[in-house]
């Protein structure tokens, strides 16, 4: 297969654009999207083990609501709300122009359970959440699904430093009824089957490969 990359601030209109753009140029036409961008809080940055993520966020004064700067609370929802919306725009328009299309967007099970520490967090995948509904009622009649994937504790480069703490493992695996944290792949294969003409008659749905967190009433 063919591939390209384009590097992107997804809070940057402009620079959106560019990604839609270039993925047309590249393939012809664009016929899904997963909008996997995002932050656990401001200071984040991608690829690198996210270290305050092994640290209790009951410790981390800074993080909580009362204390929580806006610039901070700002920059989480500029990235993992307004970055999604940006995208879902920018990718719908070019596949307004081909007739259709899939797009999935990343929210997160903290999107339906409060976190401590994390209030601008589960707020933003919340909102990811409930732009995925009103995208899907409002595309539909251009042949665009919209849909969600909800991960729960996933193993990832943000949650790196955390899946190395031990007691932080055994305690998110406590909580998970499947008793296993998800790999990136549980996640890629609901994103694949969102994409596909498996899913069809699919739309304005949020998948939560989680584990059984949600389900369990605990969550």
């Amino acid at each position: 297969g063919q591939a390209t990359s384009v590097a992107v601030d997804t809070s940057i209109p402009e620079e959106v654009d560019a990604m839609a753009n270039a993925a047309v140029e590249a393939f012809g036409r664009l016929d899904a999207c997963v909008a996997a961008a995002g932050i656990s809080h401001a200071g984040y940055i991608s690829r690198e083990p996210d270290q305050q993520a092994a640290q209790d966020r009951h410790d981390r004064q800074d993080m909580l609501l009362i204390e929580k700067s806006l610039a901070n609370w700002q920059r989480v929802i500029d990235v993992n709300l307004t970055g999604v919306m940006l995208t879902n725009q920018s990718v719908a328009k070019q596949m307004v122009a081909s007739g259709g299309g899939s797009i999935v967007n990343i929210a997160s099970v903290a999107g339906r359970t409060a976190l401590m520490g994390a209030s601008d967090y589960c707020v933003s995948k919340a909102g990811v959440w409930m732009l995925t509904k009103c995208g899907a009622i409002e595309l539909a009649r251009h042949g665009i699904r919209v849909n969600a994937v909800g991960p729960g504790y996933i193993r990832t480069s943000m949650s790196g430093a955390a899946t190395s703490n031990e007691k932080w493992v055994d305690e998110r695996v406590k909580e998970t009824p499947l008793r296993r944290l998800g790999e990136p792949s549980d996640i890629a294969n609901a994103c694949l089957y969102l994409c596909s003409d498996e899913a069809s008659f699919v739309t304005g749905e949020i998948i939560f490969p989680d584990g059984g967190l949600i389900a369990d009433s605990r969550a």
